[in-house]
């Protein structure tokens, strides 16, 4: 008998929500400037002045995880819909039309996608140079195959169906035909896909401040406190600790979310 409540999506939206909902209060309000510096409170221990503590160079530690986070969810964001828009497009054109066009993309998107993205992203940011403009082009053209090849099995698996050769012969024109009749029936599965983009973008971004071709200081970074923390790791254990809690939450949300959504589905 299947569940009336699906936990997973549940969960996942109350977390992503919180996380959403700080990053919203942060770009407005934040205890204190993420930015400046306080040398006589360095390496504060966590207290009610200070939620999270201060950093060695005395910034509030929970300003800076509100304006890290509230970053590190925009280039997110920005990820997936270059992804989602470009790949929704190719997807639904070669899926709908076939032919040796459709061929040769999906031996490209093979190829794209036959190599860790991480690292072809790491490869573009490092010719391109970093800045958030540059992670999110980056990102965002090797997160087009995954988006193309999802949404062109969709549209296989319905092009041949009755309800659409009914618009077929109703005179409805092809481009009708995909964005109006089909689209709305892979909704959940594009929400899947998106979710689980979310999940990858905060990972690379993290992963490239990590490495110090991301988000640049000042500006803050989830990623980037994580690297810069190293040092202070037995001294003042907080500079990673919190910026860490709340990567590991945001990628729960969207992972619980994906499989939320990926239940619903089925």
């Amino acid at each position: 008998m299947k569940n009336k409540y699906n936990y997973s999506l549940i969960s996942g939206i109350c977390i992503t929500g919180f996380i959403v909902l700080m990053t919203i209060i942060g770009n407005f309000w934040t205890p204190y400037d993420p930015n400046e510096l306080n040398v006589t409170l360095k390496s504060t221990a966590p207290g009610m002045d200070h939620l999270m503590g201060t950093d060695n160079l005395g910034r509030d530690i929970f300003s800076r995880v509100m304006a890290g986070t509230g970053t590190t969810l925009y280039i997110a964001l920005c990820t997936v819909f270059v992804g989602g828009f470009f790949g929704t497009i190719i997807g639904a054109l070669t899926g709908y039309f076939g032919g040796w066009i459709d061929e040769i993309v999906m031996r490209i998107n093979d190829i794209i996608l036959s190599f860790p993205s991480i690292l072809l992203a790491l490869i573009f940011v490092s010719i391109l140079g970093s800045g958030q403009f540059n992670i999110i082009l980056s990102l965002g053209i090797l997160f087009i195959p995954s988006f193309a090849r999802i949404v062109r099995s969709e549209i296989i698996r319905l092009k041949n169906l009755d309800f659409i050769e009914s618009a077929k012969v109703m005179g409805a024109g092809h481009l009708r035909i995909i964005f109006v009749h089909m689209m709305p029936n892979i909704v959940v599965s594009m929400l899947t896909t998106a979710a689980i983009g979310f999940n990858n973008a905060i990972l690379a971004e993290a992963s490239m401040s990590y490495l110090g071709i991301g988000v640049q200081p000042p500006d803050a970074s989830l990623g980037r406190m994580i690297s810069q923390s190293q040092a202070y790791l037995f001294n003042a254990p907080w500079f990673a600790i919190f910026p860490g809690i709340v990567i590991i939450l945001t990628i729960l949300g969207f992972n619980l979310m994906s499989e939320g959504l990926r239940r619903e589905s089925m």
